[in-house]
């Protein structure tokens, strides 16, 4: 059995030129804010709601509670804060 030699990491730490660390990273979006609003449109949760917040409506908890989950969780009633889309549509 052949025997592997011992290599102190510490002492190739004194070998080392570069910083070890990321001073930034850049990070570019796969789809458009543009293509991320049309996703959004067609959701059926996502979409009703932006078409409440555009047509300036707020529907009522009793409204609220004939739709899904999901649209719940979007428009906030259940506790859950609203997600990124708003931005994406009126910012």
């Amino acid at each position: 059995m052949t025997k592997v030699q011992w290599v102190d990491e510490l002492d190739r730490a004194d070998e080392l030129t570069e910083p070890l660390g990321v001073r930034w990273v850049v990070v570019t979006p796969e789809i458009s804010a543009d293509r991320v609003r049309e996703f959004q449109a067609e959701d059926p949760d996502i979409g009703r709601v932006i078409n409440w917040m555009t047509e300036g409506q707020t529907p009522s908890a009793n409204i609220l509670r004939q739709h899904s989950l999901e649209t719940r969780k979007v428009v906030g009633i259940s506790g859950v804060s609203l997600p990124l889309f708003i931005c994406l549509t009126g910012c």
